[in-house]
């Protein structure tokens, strides 16, 4: 699978690039909400990891950009600032918009909710 990461701390966005390439699918990584919307448009990619917190914009807002122009992708939002009130706003921008998949998860087992969400599909 070809994952796009949108996050603004490029620490948390190239480790979780590195962790999706070493399941054997390809990674690559936004620094913004709007530099990921342009490369969605530029690039065919089968999922989005999504920063609830990017800074001057809200993950919230380029979801419903996402589910915009492509609402059959998949998007996984994702805060290290873990909050009940905000993953239930994703869900309902998702409801809302009648389609997309999308589970918010705290940092911390990133790893293990990936592989639960995207199983390795036995590419190498």
């Amino acid at each position: 699978m070809d994952f796009l990461v949108i996050d603004d701390e490029k620490t948390f966005r190239d480790a979780t690039c590195l962790l999706i390439d070493n399941e054997g699918h390809y990674a690559e990584g936004a620094c913004s909400g709007e530099l990921g919307l342009t490369q969605l448009k530029e690039g065919k990619f089968d999922a989005v990891l999504l920063d609830l917190n990017l800074g001057p914009e809200t993950g919230l807002d380029i979801l419903e950009h996402i589910l915009t122009r492509e609402p059959n992708l998949p998007v996984v939002m994702f805060t290290a600032q873990g909050s009940v009130k905000n993953a239930v706003e994703a869900t309902d921008v998702v409801l809302l918009s009648i389609s997309g998949a999308t589970s918010s998860l705290v940092l911390p087992k990133l790893q293990e909710m990936l592989q639960q969400v995207f199983p390795n599909d036995g590419r190498a």
